[in-house]
């Protein structure tokens, strides 16, 4: 058995708490013991993916003593992690992730400021409410954006929300494809992958519809997606555009209509005009 001295060093024990420590240790075997250490270890997991666990301590296994045997099980943790991972493997690297976050999202200038007090407040909805909200941010490129919602998505990951990420211009031309496709394949993929847009929990589409690149085509997909998310209060959805609100509604009233009611009725639409957007620039040296 270990020495009480270094058992109590490596549990960071408090001097008024040490004699119960030691008589809690005398009456666990090895086993025991090499379990109950393992589980009071710091893993280093948080570094790669920024989620902390307070439960494996970010190690990602929980130990236990089974028949006289120590054993191990993944820890809830895993599925958030398993969630960060794919959500990269999409398209957002991991440098992008780290960056940006909410709390370094620049508020230098009063929309920008506005825009992340919607962002709490959408995150706070979410919550207390629980209820699918969805969130809608139009503008030019540039104005953060995309630090705006992947800030939002982090928030969601991190509270076990599983996300799946779709760049729409990345991924439009090859489902347009599969979907005029002859090939019964091509077809069934299209459908799998649609699928997987219409059901998953929260979906964050990013640079969603560029009015003048868009078809018939992408269109009706982007219509079918919507239309299937819109009709389950389950799903929360995240769009980032260079669309405005305006824009949206004067080019399709069906599509601005259904995101501005699960967006609260409006109340996480944020629309960044031209003005804004050129103050943006000229702020951050551009």
């Amino acid at each position: 058995m270990k020495e009480i001295k270094e058992l109590v060093e490596q549990a960071e024990i408090d001097s008024s708490e040490i004699q119960e420590f030691k008589n809690k240790i005398s009456k666990m075997s090895l086993v025991e013991q090499d379990s109950y250490f393992y589980n009071i270890s710091e893993g280093n997991l948080n570094e790669e993916d920024g989620i902390n666990c307070p439960i494996c301590k970010n190690k990602g296994k929980i130990s236990f003593v089974e028949n006289d045997y120590e054993k191990a099980r993944n820890c809830e943790c895993m599925n958030r992690r398993r969630m960060y991972y794919r959500f990269i493997e999409t398209g957002i690297s991991k440098d992008q992730f780290k960056r940006y976050t909410l709390s370094n999202y620049d508020t230098t200038i009063e929309w920008q400021r506005y825009a992340l007090e919607k962002a709490m407040n959408y995150l706070t909805d979410l919550t207390k409410n629980e209820k699918a909200y969805w969130f809608y941010i139009g503008g030019n490129s540039g104005t953060g954006k995309t630090h705006l919602c992947t800030g939002i998505i982090a928030k969601l990951l991190n509270s076990n929300f599983s996300v799946k990420y779709m760049v729409w211009n990345t991924e439009i031309p090859s489902l347009i494809s599969q979907r005029k496709s002859f090939y019964q394949e091509d077809q069934d993929v299209y459908r799998h992958r649609v699928k997987e847009l219409k059901e998953c929990q929260v979906l964050y589409i990013d640079d969603f519809l560029q009015l003048d690149t868009e078809t018939k085509e992408s269109l009706s997909i982007a219509y079918e997606i919507i239309n299937s998310r819109y009709t389950d209060d389950s799903k929360i959805t995240i769009i980032s555009s260079e669309v405005t609100q305006k824009e949206l509604y004067e080019f399709s009233k069906a599509l601005c209509g259904r995101i501005i009611e699960k967006s609260k009725r409006g109340d996480y639409v944020i629309s960044v005009n031209e003005e804004m957007s050129t103050n943006y620039r000229m702020k951050k040296g551009e």
